[in-house]
């Protein structure tokens, strides 16, 4: 009982890298799939606003850039489609994640610490592996902020 209470510090570390890990990654496949091409179905929808928008326009009219777009956005929005800035492709990092990760890592840090003292390899051990890729993900995340990229 005194040896899993002396490790509960690193235990409760270790369970937070670990659901911060499972959940980066289920944000990567959530990504991933989000960023496969879609059928060509839109483009069909597209296609077939533009024939209608031609079919169906005065061809003495001038041509209008605005009416167009009404029009076109108008075929879309029918078949079901709209058109909208992807803003969570572009997302940064922000400062208050960043700072989350890194004291965790902090936190991992001291209870590897903490744990090697004792003389518990395994949880030091384990506390130096969720250190280690908490501080990879903070780096990377400081990296992108500092370049303008979108988050990974």
């Amino acid at each position: 009982m005194t040896r899993l209470a002396t490790a509960a510090p690193a235990l409760v570390t270790a369970a937070a890298a670990l659901l911060l890990a499972a959940a980066a990654a289920v944000q990567r496949a959530l990504r991933h799939l989000r960023a496969q091409p879609s059928p060509a179905g839109h483009r069909r929808v597209v296609e077939d606003a533009l024939w209608d928008w031609w079919i169906t326009t005065d061809p003495m009219k001038p041509f209008e850039p605005a009416d167009v777009a009404v029009r076109i956005d108008e075929y879309l929005a029918g078949s079901g489609f709209t058109i909208a800035p992807n803003l969570r492709k572009h997302r940064m990092p922000t400062r208050r994640t960043i700072a989350g990760a890194a004291l965790i890592a902090l936190l991992c840090a001291a209870s590897a610490t903490y744990a090697a003292a004792r003389g518990e390899w395994w949880w030091a051990a384990m506390g130096a592996l969720a250190t280690a890729l908490l501080t990879r993900e903070c780096t990377r995340d400081l990296a992108d902020r500092r370049r303008g990229r979108g988050a990974r």
